[in-house]
């Protein structure tokens, strides 16, 4: 079976979702629940700030410019790209992210071995196909290195 309309009818859906207005809770804000979840997240994946680190579903960068901010180097694909826009627009030119507008799926054959851990807050139920993504995301990532992932609650 040709799985590619369902991911692209999945994408839709996703797209659909996030850029019928921006989510007040996915602006970037420093607030103690965010800073207790990036730092359990780089506490979990034991991560330093000399770590090539992508997020997976950056969004408007609730999270990036907090671990920016903290010295971190990090980049992200986001399947939206008015997620994108409005993370650039948040960025102002700061930090020069590099954001792709991508599905994690593909992004793999373009970074391979580029990363040393991969990150996500919140994302993995939006991902399509888990066993698919996650063998694109284990492909972008340094020999020996981690995914560290955040996806309920603290």
């Amino acid at each position: 079976m040709n799985k590619t309309p369902l991911i692209t009818q999945h994408n839709q859906q996703q797209r659909r979702y996030f850029e019928a207005a921006p989510k007040p809770t996915m602006r970037p804000a420093d607030t103690p629940y965010v800073l207790q979840q990036a730092d359990e997240v780089l506490r979990f994946g034991n991560l330093t700030r000399g770590d090539r680190i992508l997020e997976v579903g950056c969004g408007m960068g609730l999270y990036t410019f907090y671990l920016l901010r903290r010295g971190y180097c990090v980049e992200g694909p986001e399947l939206s790209p008015a997620q994108v826009e409005w993370f650039k627009a948040f960025d102002g030119g700061s930090y020069g992210v590099p954001v792709l507008c991508a599905d994690i799926l593909y992004y793999g054959t373009r970074f391979a071995g580029r990363f040393d851990a991969v990150i996500g807050f919140f994302v993995l139920h939006h991902l399509h196909n888990l066993p698919a993504c996650f063998s694109s995301i284990v492909s972008i990532l340094n020999p020996g290195h981690c995914v560290s992932c955040q996806n309920i609650p603290l």
